[in-house]
């Protein structure tokens, strides 16, 4: 009987408080950090071959994540005239978020809007720099103007044909 009530008060001064705090805060003070745990509870009452026993199990829950990957944007944010005169050449300044991307650089007469001069494929890093640094591929020629008053744009399409802004109204100096 002795054995009995060491076990019986063993369970209530050890066992309990543990369960009682788990049940109270729904983690252990040493499973902070983890994921939340679930509880399941396996009581056994005796027989007369048997002591009394109660056991805990703690399974852990995977924590929820957020996987979300913000989607690439390429802005075009001036031009450099490098060579005047008809047909000039410019470096582009872009600024690239969530990069690299990969695309193509367009140029278009506003006077022949349906002649698009489309520019080898290139790979934009992210940051702000000029497009030349990463291929001198990049230097655009914006074409030969048959009157001075013809402007040019130029835009780069990228990811499956999203576009970036569009610098416009660009006059080759020289030809005014």
């Amino acid at each position: 009987m002795k054995d009995r009530a060491n076990i019986i008060f063993g369970f209530i001064y050890w066992i309990l408080p543990v369960f009682l705090l788990v049940s109270a805060c729904g983690t252990h003070p040493l499973l902070e950090g983890a994921s939340t745990p679930s509880m399941t509870n396996t009581q056994i009452i005796p027989s007369s071959t048997q002591t009394p026993t109660a056991t805990s199990t703690l399974t852990p829950r995977p924590t929820p994540t957020s996987t979300s990957v913000a989607r690439p944007d390429v802005k075009l944010v001036s031009v450099t005239f490098i060579e005047s005169g008809a047909g000039c050449l410019v470096d582009i300044e872009v600024e690239v978020t969530n990069g690299p991307v990969t695309g193509n650089f367009y140029v278009e007469n506003d006077q022949f809007s349906s002649i698009q001069d489309i520019f080898p494929e290139t790979t934009l890093q992210t940051g702000t720099n000029m497009a030349s640094s990463f291929s001198r591929n990049n230097i655009i020629a914006l074409g030969v103007a048959i009157s001075p008053e013809e402007s040019h744009e130029i835009w780069f399409k990228f990811d499956n044909g999203r576009e970036s802004n569009r610098l416009t109204n660009l006059l080759c100096p020289g030809t005014q």
